[in-house]
């Protein structure tokens, strides 16, 4: 699979569609759009609704207690290098967990518009703002999205965490920083089942052997040269697949890199365990 490597201003979400993006402007502008939590008359989300989702604090990408603007603990790096940030936005309450049922798979364009409202939402919350500080010293960011396998996508016909950075690298633009999205950067070279109710140290082991970096990776960071990397995931349970793509950077990129990089998390819910 050749890498594929996409500016933002060069790229659309998936979901745009011709057909569902026109209808969704008419009934907008006949007032026909409904809340998708409470069925009012308002918007995709009311205002409502929206200030009743559950922000994350800061937390450590390690140990995953509480950490000023989500910098890793130094004895956490210690013992075992990883993110040096972890953004998770949400809690993963039955309102998101409504989102993703009803709405990943169905109504995809009302469900992107969703996602990148409460997106969008919660970046300018504190303590968001100063957990990418280091983004925004960054001259370039790129932004990873977490892979599924070709059959899957396809029968989806679209990628979440793809979606997720399109969104979030759209808000980086705007604060001046230089965005990529290299969608092909990881391979997932096998389905897994469902891990959901698995704990950790199972979803490792499941996990740890279905990922690869494609040939090309490495060629086009040593080109691009960005300072920070961020995986993007969209809901994070046990973490098992960013730490296993983490160990996937650590053996097959960082090796080979002559300049330091940043690796950063980003997630837009979790479910706590």
């Amino acid at each position: 699979m050749s890498q594929q490597l996409f500016v933002i201003n060069e790229v659309r979400l998936c979901t745009e569609r011709f057909f569902p993006r026109i209808s969704f402007i008419i009934a907008e502008y006949l007032g026909l759009i409904q809340c998708v939590l409470c069925d009012r008359y308002s918007s995709t989300i009311c205002d409502t609704c929206a200030e009743n989702f559950l922000y994350c604090s800061p937390s450590c990408a390690v140990c995953g207690k509480f950490s000023a603007n989500n910098q890793t603990h130094h004895n956490c790096l210690e013992n075992a290098p990883f993110y040096s940030t972890a953004v998770t936005l949400f809690h993963y309450t039955k309102e998101i967990k409504k989102l993703f049922i009803e709405y990943k798979y169905q109504q995809h364009f009302v469900y992107q518009n969703v996602v990148a409202l409460l997106m969008n939402i919660a970046l300018n919350k504190p303590p968001f703002p100063q957990a990418l500080e280091m983004l925004r010293t960054s001259r370039s960011v790129l932004l990873v999205p977490v892979p599924m396998t070709i059959k899957k996508q396809e029968e989806r016909g679209f990628s979440v965490p793809y979606e997720l950075c399109v969104i979030l690298g759209r808000f980086l633009q705007k604060q001046g920083i230089y965005v990529l999205i290299a969608p092909c950067f990881f391979i997932k070279t096998k389905e897994t089942i469902a891990q959901a109710r698995k704990k950790r140290n199972e979803r490792l082991l499941g996990v740890s052997q279905v990922f690869a970096v494609s040939h090309t990776a490495v060629q086009m960071i040593v080109r691009q040269k960005p300072e920070s990397i961020v995986i993007v995931d969209d809901i994070i349970t046990t973490g098992a697949t960013t730490t296993a793509l983490y160990d996937v950077m650590k053996r097959d990129v960082l090796p080979h890199l002559s300049f330091p990089v940043k690796l950063i998390r980003f997630a837009f819910a979790q479910r706590f365990r």
